[in-house]
């Protein structure tokens, strides 16, 4: 264990498998009722869900949200991550507070958690990439998202109303904003 441990921590991927280990831990943690005040939900334009803007990606409303925002989690991360763990932080802190903030200011007046925020943000990030730091590996990872989660654009419409559609929206305008502030930034691991 100890060397599966210390193989883990010098991996490009350790930051993702510990973001995931979190988000998987708290969220199993609210579904059985033991997180019910420490971790609050974003409530736009309140002081109380203030704090969600943080803690919203690690909230789930059910075992099906959290898978449902596991696996391209997965996949965005493994391709972010390629180009470092500080570089894969930088990524995600900026898209998590980015679309955090607009989700509080923007957002219609219900609670909001789950990582598809972050998700689509990833996804933004990840397309819009290639035009902001062009090189072979940033296209061809563009066109393999493209390809493979160009679907999920139709999340970014209005749709259920428990469904976050705003958070959708504004997680892949962070992933824009995102690869527009990191152009500059090259593999920092």
């Amino acid at each position: 264990m100890k060397a599966f441990h210390h193989s883990l921590s010098n991996s490009r991927f350790y930051c993702a498998a510990i973001f995931l280990g979190m988000i998987w831990a708290l969220s199993i943690l609210y579904f059985i009722g033991l997180l019910p005040d420490l971790f609050p939900k974003l409530l736009p334009r309140s002081l109380y869900g203030l704090p969600g803007i943080v803690t919203m990606p690690f909230l789930h409303a059910n075992f099906l949200h959290l898978i449902s925002n596991t696996f391209p989690f997965i996949v965005f991360s493994i391709l972010i991550s390629l180009r470092g763990n500080i570089y894969y932080l930088k990524v995600t802190v900026l898209i998590t507070l980015i679309a955090g903030v607009l989700l509080w200011i923007f957002g219609r007046s219900a609670f909001h958690i789950g990582a598809s925020g972050l998700v689509f943000g990833y996804f933004g990030f990840l397309l819009l990439r290639s035009i902001y730091s062009p090189s072979i590996t940033s296209m061809a990872i563009a066109f393999g998202v493209f390809i493979f989660y160009g679907g999920m654009i139709w999340g970014v419409f209005p749709q259920a109303v428990h469904i976050s559609w705003e958070g959708h929206l504004l997680g892949a305008i962070a992933g824009v904003i995102t690869a527009r502030l990191m152009k500059t930034d090259k593999d920092t691991s």
